[in-house]
């Protein structure tokens, strides 16, 4: 099984900022919304998720690639693993990047693409997502 930790490692009013590994490599930099008790625009409660490639071409997905999706998120639904770099491009999402600033990472789809490329697509994901 593949598996993608992030740990969520700063907060602030406007987001949540942490690392994503997969097995125990560091891929990058996380950003998600700040938490608001798991409304619509929050980060997702800490927990373990299966996850998913969604296939774009097929879902009516808004991106050109295919993101990360989770499955079972508490009360959410589409919480995904994707590329952007601000809060207002998460939407209760987790963003990955290889460099960070105050509430922004940079380079996200270098980042993303490295994350795809190492995973084992024969494989179940599954996405653990905690604090430090």
């Amino acid at each position: 099984m593949n598996k993608i930790r992030v740990i969520r490692k700063k907060e602030t009013a406007d987001s949540t900022q942490g690392e994503l590994y997969l097995d125990s490599e560091q891929i990058g930099y996380t950003l998600e919304p700040a938490w608001n008790r798991n409304k619509k625009g929050s980060c997702i409660p800490p927990g373990e998720y299966l996850a998913y490639i969604r296939d774009h071409e097929h879902s009516g997905s808004r991106w050109n690639y295919n993101p990360i999706q989770l499955i079972n998120v508490f009360n959410r639904n589409y919480i995904q693993i994707h590329i952007g770099n601000y809060p207002e491009d998460t939407r209760g999402c987790i963003l990955i990047g290889k460099g960070k600033g105050d509430n922004a990472i940079w380079n996200s789809k270098k980042a993303y693409e490295e994350l795809m490329s190492k995973l084992d697509k024969t494989r179940e994901i599954k996405v653990i997502v905690e604090y430090e």
